[in-house]
């Protein structure tokens, strides 16, 4: 009898189920630098912040000691007691709401209309300028508002710290690709210009129109899905996307300066193909325990996708027991939290890593193991244990006696028999063993493990006892 330790790093689910099954569902690894998984640990929770009624979150916006949200038609203000207040309402119901703030400010845009929400004055009121243009989306950089014109390459800039004064002559186009301009994005220094195949990068050089391209910072990757583009760390120079190029589609990529370098690899591409309209994808980037972590949701394929930066990884997450896409859309950091605006109701919640439910309901965590026995050879299986945190269990409820549930394929993971289940441990119960027995044998084997109780999950390895 031999003994294997089973490491979770292989061939991430794709185009061919012979090849790679590997799959972390609500499940994102720890890696060191030479490789190595530390371990699996389970993704966050969420608790409701505060609930604005059924029309979904459409956009936030952090501001000093005030969250700003447009659900429905509506513009909130919300305090750090979660307590909301109407300050006006929109020309549009649906779609996303695009904010940045000048310091005094908030301005937003739903692709009809631009608004402006004075904080000194608190006054809400639609741009009246007939000189601003229908825009997607709004930035802010060096005391100016930027906003793109919808179907052209031309952004505009308002009067400085000044976002209901615009002249229809202060425009420019980008320069290096005839395309249209999807968005600008400002960082802390510079100014994207992200078109639909290309990308260029300006900065402020102080002369009679502010902005000029920076020579050198341009790129063949544009972008197909404006409110996927999300900044990618703390630094606030670089950015995260969905792109395409004239030659293709469906790249997430990552920007610093001109430099754009592809993230998502062959797995990941190939099931976004799949899915159809990846068009409506929206994005969002959060740093959290040492990880900086961007959200991928496909709205119309119902899925989410999270690439860690610090890993270079990839996994996949979910809302409830039955799979689907995570129910945070729009994101901000706010009063010390991190809070994703629902995309199906008006609810906004925390994501919190010591949470292991969604508002109260089940997290579906799912690991598929690297294929086993490749060899050709008949394989026995006798033992699985799994090196985990044990002892997880809550006082009472779903979670008293938590369970892990195991599964296995012999066809390469295109079938999988009954659920198995194993005690994780009650609440202090720290030695207790997560082992199955007698588990068969076959040509190849794919395990799969589960886990849908609302307890702490980390999960170190594997140990196989086979002959």
């Amino acid at each position: 009898m031999a003994i294997e330790q089973i490491n979770f790093i292989g061939p991430y689910a794709g185009r061919s189920k012979a090849i790679g099954a590997l799959r972390f569902v609500n499940l994102y690894p720890e890696i060191l630098q030479n490789g190595q998984i530390v371990a699996l640990y389970g993704t966050p929770g969420l608790t409701a912040f505060v609930n604005l009624g059924a029309y979904p979150i459409r956009g936030l916006h952090p501001f000093g000691n005030v969250l700003y949200a447009a659900s429905g038609n509506t513009l909130y203000e919300i305090n750090t007691a979660g307590v909301a207040t109407s300050l006006g309402t929109l020309d549009t119901s649906m779609g996303r709401v695009s904010f940045a703030d000048n310091g005094t400010q908030v301005m937003l845009v739903d692709g009809v209309s631009g608004y402006i929400y004075n904080t000194g004055t608190d006054t809400f009121a639609k741009i009246s300028d007939g000189d601003f243009p229908t825009a997607d989306y709004v930035t802010f950089l060096d005391s100016f508002f930027i906003v793109n014109k919808a179907d052209s390459g031309r952004f505009y800039i308002s009067s400085g710290y000044d976002g209901t004064t615009w002249d229809a002559l202060d425009f420019a186009t980008a320069e290096s690709t005839p395309d249209n301009l999807v968005l600008p994005y400002a960082t802390y220094s510079h100014l994207y210009l992200i078109g639909e195949f290309s990308t260029e990068v300006w900065y402020n050089a102080g002369t009679a129109f502010p902005f000029q391209r920076a020579d050198g910072m341009t790129s063949g990757y544009g972008c197909m899905a404006r409110f996927s583009v999300a900044k990618a760390d703390a630094t606030g120079n670089s950015l995260f996307w969905l792109a395409r190029t004239p030659q293709g589609a469906g790249v997430a990529v990552h920007a610093q300066g001109g430099n754009v370098v592809p993230i998502s690899k062959h797995a990941q591409e190939y099931q976004w193909a799949r899915y159809g309209n990846i068009a409506d994808a929206t994005g969002y980037s959060y740093i959290s325990e040492g990880h900086t972590f961007y959200v991928l949701n496909f709205p119309t394929a119902n899925k989410t996708w999270v690439y860690d930066l610090t890993t270079d990884g990839w996994h996949e997450r979910s809302s409830g027991l039955e799979g689907g896409r995570h129910l945070g859309e729009a994101y901000a950091y706010f009063n010390g939290f991190h809070l994703v605006g629902s995309y199906r109701d008006g609810i906004i919640y925390k994501l919190e890593n010591d949470v292991y439910a969604d508002d109260g309901a089940s997290i579906r965590r799912e690991l598929i193991f690297p294929h086993l026995g490749t060899d050709g050879r008949r394989t026995f299986y006798h033992s699985l244990q799994m090196d985990m945190d044990e002892g997880v269990g809550i006082e009472s409820g779903q979670g008293e006696d938590p369970q892990a549930m195991l599964q296995w394929s012999n066809d390469r993971g295109n079938f999988y028999g009954n659920e198995h289940w194993r005690g994780i441990g009650r609440m202090g119960e720290y030695g207790r063993r997560v082992k199955w027995n007698r588990l068969g044998a076959g040509f190849s084997r794919t395990f799969k493990l589960s886990i849908t109780d609302p307890v702490k999950v980390a999960i170190k390895s594997a140990t196989l006892w086979v002959s």
